[in-house]
């Protein structure tokens, strides 16, 4: 069912926009329509960009020096599919910017925006997302190049990080620095981005292939384990709680993207459970999240907690929901998203370049809550971290009502109800990430 009600923030033009997805959502849980008919639907979906925008269609080369563990040297063979999305501004309805159109990329060193798309690694494509990579491309002044990585069921964990791996390698091999490079994507193509970058910190030295000027993630999926409170959030938000589809999810095996569920916490798989060094620290990070989705909190521990020392800098937007940022151009607060996304890209790579000219200035962590307050400018505050701790307690503090709401239904009803119980995380020997103290 779609729970109908609003969030309080939202306007009447929010509440349309949102409730339509959900509404498409539901109907889809609700039929059990099975993934490959999704698939068939999805690929004649393009959004539309505008006169403004070029699309240059590319394939790139798989790294076939590269093998990682738990792939065969085969999977390490063939071309990724891809496109470059540029923005010129110049263009006009008269004079609009050629579409598909063959460019050399041979001696290229303009900044550019490795885009991974988001589709929980089994939907959605380059194609898809044109709606967000050509505004990704507008606002940090980039080109940004879309891949379409291998997709789960049939391509599982880490074929997709090795196609990430092999489209950096791309942009690297034609001489753009990676000082002018920026990983960016949205969902499960954020979670797949930060493994990319996790991969490069631990990784990329034996390969040269260097850290990126900054990385920027759009309510990223950092933990496939979903051991957080927030991921029950489902009252407002666009993602389904779990995942419907008898012919591939087993008891043992509850997400596509991987082969069986000894990979939950694999920390390329879900990087909420990779660990900070100091030593290797990551590059800038920008993390975009709604207030009211399901993966709100694996965002918040992930920057305050687990990586607490990581040069991020963490925005909460209240009452959006999962990669809101898609409705830019409908709603003003995703309007105001894109504009900050694209300042942080700008100022990544112009970081870069003052490092090589006097030396690196320090990056300000914080983590700001932006207020869904048109009048007012979308009003900007940093929060303390008693703030945030609150804000995750609150999430527990859900969780423990509905906990016992399902035990009075157990009480009356007498069925069992350990899963879920288990699933909302609040067993004594649950997989809970410990909070951020005060």
């Amino acid at each position: 069912m779609v729970e109908e009600e609003p969030h309080p923030t939202w306007d009447t033009k929010t509440s349309i926009a949102i409730n339509s997805i959900r509404v498409l959502n539901a109907l889809t849980a609700e039929s059990q329509v099975n993934l490959k008919r999704i698939r068939r639907v999805r690929s004649y979906v393009t959004l539309p960009t505008n006169r403004n925008v070029r699309i240059t269609k590319t394939a790139l080369k798989r790294r076939d020096d590269i093998v990682l563990e738990h792939m065969g040297s085969d999977d390490a063979t063939g071309l990724v599919k891809a496109e470059w999305v540029e923005y010129v501004p110049d263009a006009s309805f008269f004079a609009p910017a050629s579409p598909h159109s063959v460019k050399d990329e041979s001696s290229n060193t303009d900044p550019a925006v490795l885009y991974l798309h988001g589709g929980g690694y089994a939907l959605c494509s380059r194609k898809t997302h044109r709606g967000l990579t050509w505004k990704v491309a507008k606002h940090a002044k980039s080109r940004v190049l879309a891949i379409d990585y291998r997709l789960a069921p049939e391509h599982v964990f880490p074929l997709a990080l090795h196609d990430a791996i092999s489209a950096y390698s791309f942009l690297l091999s034609n001489g753009r620095p990676a000082s002018k490079i920026i990983i960016c994507g949205d969902s499960a193509g954020g979670g797949l981005a930060l493994a990319l970058t996790l991969w490069l910190r631990d990784n990329g030295p034996s390969h040269n292939l260097p850290l990126p000027a900054g990385v920027i993630l759009m309510s990223p999926w950092l933990d496939l384990s979903h051991s957080l409170p927030s991921f029950k959030n489902g009252k407002f938000d666009l993602l389904r709680e779990k995942v419907i589809d008898s012919t591939v999810i087993t008891e043992t095996r509850s997400h596509f993207y991987i082969s069986d569920n000894s990979f939950l916490k694999h920390p390329l798989v879900s990087p909420l459970f990779a660990q900070e060094n100091l030593l290797a620290p990551l590059p800038p990070l920008l993390i975009q999240v709604g207030d009211a989705e399901r993966l709100r909190d694996e965002s918040i521990v992930f920057a305050t907690s687990q990586f607490s020392q990581s040069p991020i800098r963490l925005e909460i937007y209240e009452g959006m929901v999962h990669v809101f940022q898609m409705l830019a151009s409908f709603i003003k607060v995703a309007d105001r998203a894109m504009e900050r996304l694209g300042s942080f890209a700008q100022e990544a790579i112009a970081r870069q370049e003052q490092q090589d000219s006097c030396g690196l200035a320090e990056f300000e962590r914080r983590v700001e809550w932006i207020s869904n307050d048109a009048k007012h400018d979308f009003p900007v505050r940093s929060m303390t971290s008693a703030e945030v701790t609150e804000l995750l307690e609150g999430s527990s503090g859900q969780v423990a009502e509905e906990v016992s709401s399902v035990m009075a239904e157990v009480t009356t009803s007498g069925d069992s109800a350990e899963s879920e119980v288990e699933f909302l995380g609040s067993c004594d020997e649950g997989p809970m990430v410990p909070m951020p103290e005060r």
